[in-house]
């Protein structure tokens, strides 16, 4: 049986790649500069996905049943670079140099919180509904914190700088803020120690791990072509 995660990257590629035909070969979205940035975007989200299969296949370590690191390499390009294409989108207000190098800084800081959120779920003792230990995991609650600071700062330099359609902005805030959410439901629900772990307890930890990852993905995927396709059809009607 082929495994979930090696499925879902196969959607996931599938998926940019038919909303890349329809953008490109429909809508042309090509011509504009919010356009080839989110053409961008799902390009190097594909590649990355694709990566991913690979290792899958020629790596030793059983990388279907750990956390993936690389994902927070993916989003601090792609999840910067479509914030930069949203506050584009607006043909008669482009940000300046300054402003769009900051959204990548906000963006690869939350992401690189992102991925201490996870080693410390992999490394620390963790903590869950049922146990709550702030003192203990002082790490996770300030890396999620600040990611969310990061997340919504850059939400605002995208609105007051970039003033892009609402209906654009709107999706862009809502599926972004759904990275948020499900990190936070990740911390609170599966983010428990993998050492002193009986085997059923690491089988556990490895049901929760694909959960987390293959829910990372579904978001990624369905925030990138989704912001693309709006973007498409609101571009058509400028």
């Amino acid at each position: 049986m082929v495994h979930l995660r090696i499925l879902v990257d196969i959607f996931v590629i599938s998926a940019h790649a038919a909303a890349l035909g329809v953008a490109i070969g429909v809508y042309h979205v090509e011509e504009t500069t919010s356009g080839v940035e989110l053409v961008a975007v799902s390009s190097i989200a594909m590649g990355f996905h694709f990566v991913y299969l690979i290792l899958y296949q020629f790596t030793i370590i059983d990388l279907l049943n750990k956390r993936n690191y690389f994902k927070w390499a993916e989003y601090s390009i792609t999840a910067s670079l479509g914030a930069v294409a949203v506050a584009n989108s607006n043909p008669d207000k482009q940000m300046q140099t300054g402003v769009t190098m900051a959204v990548f800084v906000l963006g690869t800081v939350q992401n690189s919180f992102g991925a201490v959120i996870d080693h410390q779920a992999d490394t620390a003792e963790g903590w869950n509904i049922a146990n709550v230990s702030l003192s203990r995991n002082w790490v996770i609650v300030v890396a999620f914190l600040t990611a969310v600071l990061c997340q919504v700062t850059e939400a605002l330099i995208v609105y007051e700088q970039g003033d892009p359609p609402e209906s654009l902005f709107i999706v862009y805030v809502v599926l972004y803020g759904l990275f948020g959410v499900w990190c936070g439901i990740t911390v609170l629900l599966f983010n428990r120690a993998v050492s002193s772990r009986s085997l059923i307890d690491k089988n556990l930890y490895e049901r929760e791990v694909r959960i987390s990852e293959v829910g990372y993905a579904i978001l990624g995927v369905a925030a990138k072509v989704t912001i693309l396709l709006v973007y498409a059809a609101t571009k058509t009607d400028e």
